[in-house]
């Protein structure tokens, strides 16, 4: 529920996609406004979920909430548009990877955690990075890769 919305939210800001040009169905259901999709999705979930043994929403959200992630990947994830920034992406979580599995001090910084073994550490960095949203992770980046006086980037 989370991604999806903010992912849409980050491509409207940055002018990959505009709020028309998402199905009009979708945003039908779940709402024209970040606030409002959120509210829909918890509300519905909630609500489908009561006095069931599992978590699930309503069909009709849960056709939309699909139809909104098909749209993304197709407009934003996988667009060749925005190859070039994947590869970018990539450099950037697999430099902070290899950051956090070889300096204790870095991991420790991030985690408070440095553990011993090679396999317990990787699920720790694992976890840690894929908990990142993409300012987050510019940041130590930015920190353990530019000298210290690169001028920061402004928030998107």
């Amino acid at each position: 529920m989370a991604y999806v919305n903010h992912d849409l939210d980050d491509c409207i800001r940055s002018g990959v996609v505009t709020l028309d040009e998402v199905p009009a169905d979708i945003l039908n259901v779940l709402g024209r406004h970040h606030s409002a999709r959120v509210g829909c999705m918890v509300e519905d979930l909630i609500n489908a979920s009561l006095e069931q043994p599992v978590l699930s929403m309503s069909p009709e959200v849960a056709q939309a909430t699909d139809a909104l992630k098909d749209f993304l990947y197709d407009q934003v994830y996988l667009s060749a548009r925005l190859q070039d920034e994947s590869v970018k992406v990539k450099g950037i979580v697999h430099a902070l990877f290899d950051l956090y599995m070889t300096s204790d001090a870095a991991l420790y910084d991030a985690t408070a955690l440095v553990p011993a073994d090679s396999k317990s550490r990787a699920r720790v960095v694992c976890d840690y990075i894929a908990g990142m949203t993409d300012r987050f992770a510019r940041d130590p980046y930015l920190r353990h890769f530019l000298p210290g006086d690169y001028p920061p980037f402004e928030s998107a």
